[in-house]
């Protein structure tokens, strides 16, 4: 995993600042779009909570097992997700919806670069660690979409959706707040942004894997 020196600066300024790229190619992909407009099939919204469940399963097990301080003083259980995909993945369960093996595919690619990374650079994992953190954000704010759209009652379907109910502005600022006092030093900060770009690669294909195929979506009124 190649390097470059920057000035120093805040690690989560930069992860912001230098991903740009990545996160808009990731937000461009046809599955959330069409998640808001209610025209992705309910496979695939599983499909992508299967796909989330590799991926938090390895990653999450990485951290939990590493020693490296850095890693140390970010990761908390409280970070953990899989659980809640494991709980949304037990509501569907009795559906038996189809599985999409390309997506499938793609979340066994992330996880087992995970692995590889775990053991090479594993401050790195911070970098996959802000790519699905910052997901959250997003999630909640289109959970309301997905509950109407699958007609999810109570939360049912929708744990990891609403992981952090109504504190996710509160629980991002502690991420940040932990991010940029642990990760200081240039060579890290470094390692941590290459693997938030890595990170949004690899969802980016569980993404396009899940938006082969979808009927064209309704093209958005244009602005007066």
């Amino acid at each position: 995993m190649k390097a470059t020196s920057i000035p120093s600066q805040d690690v989560m300024m930069r992860l912001r600042e230098e991903t740009r790229h990545q996160q808009r190619n990731a937000e461009a992909i046809p599955f959330s779009r069409a998640l808001i407009l209610r025209a992705l099939p309910c496979w695939r919204y599983v499909g992508q909570l299967r796909a989330l469940y590799t991926i938090h399963r390895a990653l999450e097990s990485a951290l939990a097992a590493s020693a490296h301080p850095t890693v140390t003083k970010v990761w908390h259980d409280g970070l953990c997700k899989r659980a809640l995909l494991a709980d949304d993945l037990e509501f569907f369960a009795p559906f038996r919806h189809a599985e999409d093996i390309r997506a499938a595919r793609a979340a066994h690619r992330f996880a087992q670069r995970i692995g590889t990374v775990a053991r090479a650079a594993p401050v790195a994992l911070l970098g996959y660690l802000y790519v699905l953190e910052g997901a959250t954000l997003g999630t909640a704010v289109v959970h309301r979409h997905v509950a109407e759209a699958y007609g999810l009652e109570q939360g049912s379907g929708l744990a990891y959706y609403r992981a952090y109910g109504n504190d996710v502005r509160s629980r991002w600022h502690d991420f940040k707040a932990r991010m940029n006092a642990a990760v200081e030093k240039d060579r890290e900060q470094d390692l941590v942004v290459q693997g938030a770009r890595e990170g949004y690669r690899y969802i980016s294909a569980v993404l396009g894997a899940l938006s082969a195929d979808l009927p064209p979506l309704p093209v958005a009124p244009a602005m007066a």
